[in-house]
């Protein structure tokens, strides 16, 4: 049964081939040099410089295409230094849905984003398992204490264990011949200083009195943010949303 069914194919194919130029197979009428009705296998294919492909129509028809270009699929992006939509692409700049010109692409638009597209400008693209089209993040950051390294501020009082002189100077000494014991203040207590004609400065008794000395420490700083933005180079962001 096998070897009559080859032997008709065969006689069947060269009735066509003789006839028409065309060769059917599970076909009597077969439309091209060679009509297949079924499905085809190809076991071996050759390499070859070029573009070109083998493509299908929507009635089965094989051409070959040179030059061709596959379509990106829906949704994919791509960074372009160019300035606007072309082929397909659009930019990511925030825009509208409905201010799509394109009727396939602003219906798919609408798929995707909802009534916005996404704006991408002055963003960087996240791997991340968070939900698609999650914006966050800054350009700049403000360094707070809890991002310092641990330090302490002290403040307090000195002790009063031990004795020493302070300096003070008086105009009345500017005259030459002029002596005399002035009483100052200080830390609160009063302190005789004792001058001579001889200078226009004195030094306290050295037994003058036991006192203390406050100490703090001083608070600034502006809270000015800083970039942590590294080196870069600008291109634009496009989602392919067809033509």
């Amino acid at each position: 049964m096998t070897t009559t069914i080859k032997l008709y194919t065969l006689v069947l194919g060269s009735f066509f081939s003789y006839a028409f130029a065309q060769v059917g197979i599970n076909t009597a009428l077969p439309t091209k040099t060679l009509d297949v009705n079924g499905n085809m296998r190809i076991r071996q294919v050759s390499t070859m410089s070029g573009s070109s492909v083998l493509t299908l129509d929507n009635n089965g028809n094989i051409y070959k295409a040179d030059g061709v270009k596959l379509l990106p699929s829906l949704g994919d992006i791509k960074y372009g230094m160019q300035k606007a939509d072309h082929s397909g692409w659009y930019l990511l700049d925030g825009r509208t849905a409905a201010s799509i010109a394109s009727v396939v692409a602003r219906n798919n638009a609408i798929i995707l984003f909802g009534s916005v597209l996404y704006d991408s400008r002055n963003r960087y693209i996240k791997d991340t398992t968070e939900t698609i089209g999650t914006v966050n993040g800054n350009n700049s950051y403000t360094l707070t204490q809890s991002n310092m390294p641990g330090y302490t501020v002290v403040s307090g009082v000195t002790g009063s264990s031990g004795n020493h002189n302070h300096t003070a100077s008086d105009n009345y000494l500017a005259s030459p011949g002029n002596s005399a014991a002035r009483t100052g203040t200080q830390a609160g207590a009063s302190v005789n200083y004792y001058f001579t004609s001889a200078s226009t400065s004195a030094t306290t008794s050295t037994d003058a009195w036991n006192h203390n000395h406050t100490a703090s420490g001083s608070t600034g700083g502006g809270g000015q943010a800083f970039s942590i933005e590294p080196a870069y180079i600008t291109a634009n962001i496009f989602v392919y949303l067809g033509q």
